[in-house]
């Protein structure tokens, strides 16, 4: 978007914003589309700070759009985003600062309760692994979809939380 000292990870090209502080980003809605926001800090997008981002045509632009499709016998288009905008995520039982938590000290043990400490006895889970055998990730999940595809076979549908 031509601001590039305005979109990027805290500390490395913008400091970051405090807590209960505000930036105003200011930047020049350009191309027109649908994009997303997110955070580049801790674990703040996978808790859901994200969302869509739609930058629409100029009114200018949106008739020569209407005319070229009437032109091709498209007929009459409604652009209306704020009905039909979707943003997925994934879903997990444990907050992300938990599951960091986890996996930055003892490990992910998918055979005691969530809450549990576990003990020398208990076995942290590996990692999960594709089709191929490359890894993927060191919490357990059944299903990673990308483009369709991305089924996993050795994580049992129940051990995913």
């Amino acid at each position: 978007m031509n601001t590039p000292w305005m979109d990027g990870v805290g500390l490395v090209t913008q400091c970051p914003i405090n807590p209960q502080s505000s930036f105003r980003y200011s930047f020049k809605a350009t191309p027109s589309g649908t994009f997303w926001y997110h955070s580049h800090t801790g674990a703040q997008r996978t808790d859901g700070l994200f969302g869509a981002l739609i930058i629409r045509e100029n009114a200018s632009r949106e008739d020569t759009i209407r005319q070229e499709l009437n032109r091709f016998g498209i007929g009459q288009f409604e652009d209306l985003p704020n009905q039909h905008t979707l943003t997925l995520l994934d879903w997990q039982q444990e907050a992300s600062l938990d599951l960091f938590t986890q996996l930055s000290t003892s490990g992910f043990y998918t055979d005691i309760p969530i809450g549990q400490v576990p003990n020398p006895a208990d076995t942290p889970y590996d990692e999960t692994k594709s089709y191929d055998g490359s890894g993927v990730g060191s919490v357990p999940y059944f299903s990673g979809i990308i483009n369709g595809l991305g089924r996993h076979i050795d994580v049992s549908y129940i051990q995913t939380r």
